[in-house]
């Protein structure tokens, strides 16, 4: 289990205090939860960061996905 993605916007990907996040995921640490890179994981983890281990499949819908991130952001 990792952190909760609504405290995540804004902040850098696999940063989350006391979690054990994949390499897969920890090789993008560099990178930010824009919307861009929400989106993507929020489409299919396993295209965002292959080889994690995150067992959601992702979530089609582009407008799914766009309401999911307002909503996580607070908006």
């Amino acid at each position: 289990m990792g952190p909760a993605l609504g405290a995540a916007a804004g902040n850098n990907i696999a940063a989350g205090d006391g979690f054990a996040y994949s390499s897969a995921l920890s090789a993008k640490a560099t990178l930010k939860w824009s919307d861009s890179n929400l989106d993507k994981w929020l489409h299919s983890p396993a295209a965002f960061a292959p080889g994690n281990g995150m067992a959601f499949a992702g979530i089609p819908s582009g407008k799914d996905r766009s309401d999911l991130i307002a909503f996580l952001k607070g908006g």
